[in-house]
């Protein structure tokens, strides 16, 4: 007599449920969340909470960041957005760089994945969910989380595109590409690097190939 069980264990997967990553990712946001609140906030967070404050209006919020930041507005709009929903706080402010973080082991796991093989981004998002720069700027109110997240995204992205390339592909990679520099401007360095590896692999491709790939390019820069 056939019988369909309602939990099904087949290959390390629970319902479709990538089980070692999802073990990987409950582990990263446990060292995340865990004391997230414990310190104060340290000056920069402060610039954060400042730039952020949702009682400012459209152009002061303008202004301080052009006076007063190197990052550009992007980071505090999603800030200021949440503390209008959530309200403000130190710790929502450095949920959203947890969050981020947890957002790149996974990032991690699919780079890795899509690098080598799925073993080798288990390895991967397990190194970078226990390490400890990782995880303390996970827990701070600044866009360096982000901006990880962003580049190892985009380069996800990228190695997808170059496997695959098409115009769905395109964007995405040119989102993410886009959301680099808008996290912290020093993320350019890391966009030109995506960007000059695209131009190496359009001159190794076929010549009859390379039309399409360069067209294909400039939509992802557009």
């Amino acid at each position: 007599m056939k019988t369909n069980l309602p939990i099904k264990l087949s290959s390390g997967k629970l319902w479709n449920l990538d089980v070692p990553l999802l073990a990987i990712l409950v582990l990263a946001m446990a060292l995340r969340l865990f004391g997230i609140g414990f310190q104060g906030a340290w000056l920069d967070e402060l610039h954060t909470l400042i730039e952020s404050d949702p009682k400012l209006s459209l152009r002061q919020f303008n202004d301080v960041i052009m006076f007063r930041e190197g990052i550009p507005h992007f980071y505090f709009l999603v800030i200021r957005f949440l503390s209008v929903v959530f309200g403000d706080s130190l710790i929502l402010a450095r949920l959203v760089s947890a969050f981020a973080g947890i957002g790149t082991v996974y990032g991690v796991f699919c780079l890795g994945r899509e690098l080598y093989s799925r073993n080798a981004g288990y390895i991967a998002a397990l190194l970078i969910s226990v390490n400890l720069f990782h995880i303390e700027y996970s827990q701070e109110a600044r866009s360096y989380a982000m901006l990880t997240f962003f580049v190892v995204m985009a380069f996800y992205r990228l190695m997808v595109f170059i496997r695959v390339p098409s115009y769905r592909n395109a964007v995405f990679l040119g989102i993410f590409a886009g959301l680099i520099p808008n996290a912290h401007p020093i993320g350019l360095v890391n966009v030109v690097a995506l960007y000059f590896v695209l131009f190496v692999i359009m001159l190794l491709r076929p010549v009859p190939d390379r039309k399409l790939f360069f067209k294909l390019t400039v939509v992802s820069g557009i």
